[in-house]
C-alpha cells in the first residue's frame, strides 16, 4: 500500500498544499465531511447486487439511471435485464468475501467486492444517478494513474453529498474536471469521505475516484445515504 504520512495528510487538509511526492493537489475541504472506520447503516445482504460486464457491481433498491457522453440515458431494471442479477450477500460469496473477523468488519459485511478488472486511463464520461440506499463497487487494477469507469451523483431529493470508501490502497475522490488534474481529497483505506456532486442534468457532472499504481484487489464502493 502506498504510504501518505498522517501529518502530511493534515497539513495538505488546513492548508490546501500541494503534495508532489505522490502527484495529488489536496482540494479545499469545504466540500467534504470525512468519517474514518464508521458504518452508518450496514448495506442488507438481501438487496439486489446488478453485475455489469465491466466486472463493477450496482447494488441497491429499484432501477439504475446511466447518462453518457452523448446525452444518451439508459436504465437498468433488476427485474428485467440480461445482466447477472444477484444479491449483496451472493455476489460477497461469489467473490470469496465471507463474514470473518481475519477480514474485518467493514471488509465483510458492507458491500459486495467486485471482480478485478483493468481500470480506465482516463476519467469516466458516463455517469450513474444513484438513489437512496443504491451504490457502486469496483476494483481498481492497472498502472499509472487509473480512474473509475463512471462518474455519480445523487437523484434529486437525496441530498448533496455521496459516500466513498475504498479498500487496499489510496486514491482521491473529486469532480471529474478535478480527478483528471490529479487533484482532490485523499481517501485512505477504511476512511469515509461524503463529497457533493452536481446534480443537473449532464454526462460529465458528479463526483468519481482515482488510484495511481493500485495495488492488486484493491476496490471502491460508493453510495447514496
Amino acid at each position: 500500500m502506498k504510504k501518505y504520512r498522517l501529518g502530511l495528510l493534515l497539513v495538505a487538509v488546513t492548508c490546501g498544499v500541494s503534495l508532489i511526492s505522490t502527484n495529488v493537489s489536496y482540494a479545499s475541504t469545504s466540500n467534504f465531511q470525512t468519517r474514518g472506520n464508521k458504518i452508518d447503516n450496514p448495506i442488507s445482504d438481501s438487496l439486489p447486487a446488478v453485475e455489469l460486464p465491466d466486472g463493477g457491481f450496482l447494488f441497491g433498491p429499484g432501477t439504475f439511471k446511466s447518462e453518457d457522453g452523448k446525452g444518451n440515458v439508459s436504465i437498468i431494471d433488476p427485474n428485467d435485464t440480461d445482466l447477472k442479477v444477484t444479491t449483496v450477500g451472493q455476489a460477497k460469496k461469489d467473490e470469496g468475501i465471507v463474514n470473518n473477523s481475519q477480514l474485518g468488519e467493514l471488509f465483510s459485511t458492507f458491500v459486495a467486492l467486485p471482480s478485478p478488472g483493468t481500470s480506465r486511463g482516463s476519467v469516466a464520461t458516463q455517469n450513474y444517478t444513484l438513489k437512496a440506499n443504491q451504490g457502486y463497487s469496483e476494483g481498481m487494477q492497472g498502472t499509472g494513474w487509473r480512474y473509475a469507469k463512471y462518474l455519480f451523483k445523487p437523484a434529486a431529493g437525496t441530498g448533496d453529498y455521496l459516500q466513498w470508501r475504498d479498500y487496499g490502497d489510496s486514491g482521491i475522490v473529486e469532480r471529474a474536471e478535478n480527478v483528471k488534474v490529479h487533484n482532490g481529497y485523499a481517501l485512505y483505506p477504511g476512511q469515509s469521505i461524503w463529497a457533493t456532486a452536481h446534480t443537473g442534468s449532464g454526462a460529465l457532472l458528479g463526483t468519481t475516484f482515482s488510484s495511481i499504481n493500485p495495488i492488486p484487489g484493491s476496490y471502491y464502493y460508493v453510495l447514496n445515504q
